[in-house]
């Protein structure tokens, strides 16, 4: 499960440089990306969670 959340805090980084690009560049995006921005920040807290309890 380590590695679930390695991958999980990989592509909250990349969706956090994806918003930043987008939000720079495609400003009419903008509120997509923050929303797949938000989601992939929340499983990431779920995943991290689920493997402090476990």
């Amino acid at each position: 499960m380590k590695t679930l959340s390695k991958i999980a805090h990989i592509v909250s980084a990349l969706s956090g440089v994806i918003l930043v690009i987008t939000i720079i560049s495609i400003p009419k995006y903008d509120s997509m990306a923050l929303n797949v921005f938000i989601l992939t920040v929340s499983a990431t807290m779920i995943i991290d969670n689920y493997n402090r309890e476990c």
